[in-house]
């Protein structure tokens, strides 16, 4: 445990794709605040170790919340894989993101932009629609 029952975890580092994110009953009391509670449900990667599931309750920075698909920085516990933490000062703020993508836009490129925010376009051919020539 860490100050005020935060638990901290002193592992290795990783990563986790959010699957998905929401504030938890508390968090959505949390009206006035701008960290707010959330449950962060993420697919851990670690090297060495088969990828896993988990969720991880946290204050949420709003300056920093993720996007589903977003890979974040983790510390997971070398005794408890399932004791995860999230690094949120190794994450670009929404403002740095939105810079780097609107500078890739003004530079045409419209796969920077979309990979500032943590997009990968695809190149699917066009399925044509009835009706089109």
């Amino acid at each position: 445990m860490g100050l005020f029952g935060k638990r901290k975890s002193n592992g290795t580092q990783g990563r986790g794709v959010v699957i998905s994110i929401g504030p938890t009953k508390r968090g959505a009391r949390q009206t006035g605040k701008r960290d707010v509670e959330h449950t962060v449900r993420m697919r851990v990667e670690l090297e060495g170790v088969a990828a896993f599931e988990t969720d991880v309750v946290d204050d949420v920075p709003l300056a920093k919340t993720p996007l589903i698909g977003d890979a974040l920085p983790l510390r997971v516990g070398t005794d408890d894989p399932r004791d995860v933490s999230i690094e949120w000062d190794d994450m670009p703020d929404l403002a740095t993101r939105s810079m780097g993508s609107a500078a890739a836009a003004r530079r045409g490129d419209v796969a920077g932009a979309a990979d500032a925010f943590g997009f990968t376009l695809r190149n699917d051919p066009p399925t044509g629609r009835p009706g089109a020539a």
